[in-house]
């Protein structure tokens, strides 16, 4: 989802991001390319700062720097304070993808850890449990 200084929580997708630095984190599979194609519309090209890291791509976007695309559960905390908003939130299509796995043997699989350890981080994703 796109996120954003609450000064600009009244953007239009086919004018007004075409006029504000798009902020990226370079180790997201989430980009504007992928944004735009989504929502039918051209890509600009990139303009906008680039990090390495979701955290400083956030504190951009808290500093006013621009819009960027991240994931709602890595800008929760900026969003509850108040600090961003998502301004294209039932107006535009988001993109996403699934980008974490929970891999272990299968030998690992009947031990009482380890499924405490699947549910738990099923509940904690609000994910269907393995098999439903």
């Amino acid at each position: 989802m796109q996120v954003a200084v609450p000064m600009i929580s009244r953007i239009a997708p086919d004018r007004d991001l075409l006029e504000l630095d798009l902020i990226e984190s370079e180790h997201k599979r989430l980009r504007w390319t992928a944004w735009f194609a989504a929502n039918r519309l051209p890509a600009p090209s990139p303009h906008g700062n680039r990090f390495d890291h979701s955290f400083m791509a956030i504190a951009a976007a808290v500093d006013g720097l621009g819009v960027t695309l991240e994931s709602t559960r890595l800008a929760e905390r900026e969003i509850a304070r108040g600090q961003l908003v998502a301004p294209l939130a039932g107006v535009a299509e988001d993109v996403s993808y699934v980008g974490h796995y929970l891999v272990y043997p299968p030998i690992a699989k009947p031990r009482q850890a380890v499924q405490r350890f699947v549910a738990w981080i099923a509940r904690e994703l609000e994910l269907a449990p393995a098999g439903s």
